[in-house]
């Protein structure tokens, strides 16, 4: 029996490699596709897949390309984890971000319309697309994005739901919630924290500076986010689901104990800067599990302390 097919948009960033090991692992054959841009993919030599994974050098916004890679390959399920993934970042270029979420989404559902494609699609959403709510956030929470990258997300949520329901494409939105591994972007916060607790450990008179450490976010361990991904993907229910742990953190206390474990106290080491708060930044973000655990029996075991002291031993041991 011949292997089956997956492909997976955007597989060089976090969680573009991980989806792309776990596929591996599990026997499918993986194409990726990669940016013409991206010369290099350290994140497949990081997780040794690099000569596993058979990679495409395509233009996402060109759906003549996407239709014909389909077309070749005929995977039985894609994954579209490609976007500029940066919160911050999206206030200075929401253009790209617009086109790298938005233009993207509707190119590749077009170009599965079109060829009437009969497998999965995969979508990854993110939490920002809701805004702040002090409550746990379920799938039907008031959606009221603060900022071009979540609002470019509901855009994309509101697309793949659009084609699910008048086109019967079997794709669905994954909204993943915060989520971290070995492999995340360097400039994200919980990176930086990680990074500044294991140099502080061996130069005691390395500083970092910090914005608004009040913040309040629910992290999990992208590894886990992947397998749900792939299990929300299969579901015969067609249908979008939240991927988090349920339960939130303030991003205070996460500083505290990443140094903790290092036998630091934070406060000799961070200095906090007003001028790096961003004016829209959500207070409150944390999600609820629960329809994801009822109907496809999946829920989150690595978060807290557990989360953070395993992004310390991985970052030690691996020296990313």
């Amino acid at each position: 029996m011949s292997k089956k097919t997956c492909l997976v948009l955007g597989s060089t960033g976090q969680d573009g490699s991980l989806l792309s090991q776990f596929l591996i692992r599990q026997g499918y054959i993986v194409f990726g596709t990669y940016r013409k841009d991206q010369p290099t993919c350290a994140n497949h030599e990081k997780l040794n897949i690099h000569k596993n994974i058979k990679l495409c050098q395509i233009d996402l916004s060109n759906i003549s390309e996407i239709r014909q890679l389909i077309e070749a390959i005929k995977p039985v399920e894609i994954y579209n984890m490609a976007a500029q993934s940066s919160v911050a970042k999206s206030f200075s270029i929401p253009q790209e971000t617009f086109e790298s979420i938005v233009l993207i989404t509707l190119q590749i559902l077009e170009a599965c319309k079109e060829i009437n494609y009969q497998g999965r699609i995969f979508f990854a959403g993110s939490s920002e697309m809701y805004g702040e709510h002090e409550a746990k956030i379920t799938i039907n929470s008031k959606k009221n994005p603060t900022n071009p990258y979540g609002i470019a997300k509901l855009c994309s949520y509101n697309l793949v739901k659009m084609y699910r329901e008048i086109h019967q494409l079997r794709c669905v939105t994954g909204i993943f919630f915060n989520h971290e591994s070995q492999l995340r972007d360097k400039n994200f916060v919980t990176h930086k924290i990680i990074e500044a607790a294991i140099k502080c450990k061996k130069n005691p008179k390395f500083k970092i500076t910090l914005g608004n450490l009040n913040i309040f976010r629910d992290w999990g361990w992208a590894e886990e986010y992947i397998e749900a991904a792939t299990i929300i993907n299969r579901s015969e229910k067609d249908k979008d689901y939240i991927i988090c742990t349920g339960e939130k953190m303030q991003l205070k206390q996460f500083v505290e104990i990443a140094f903790q474990e290092q036998g630091l106290d934070w406060k000799d080491h961070i200095t906090l800067d007003k001028s790096l708060i961003r004016p829209s930044d959500m207070l409150i973000s944390y999600g609820d599990p629960e329809d994801l655990k009822k109907d496809l029996n999946w829920h989150a075991c690595i978060k807290g302390k557990i989360l953070i002291k395993k992004l310390i031993q991985q970052r030690e041991f691996n020296n990313y």
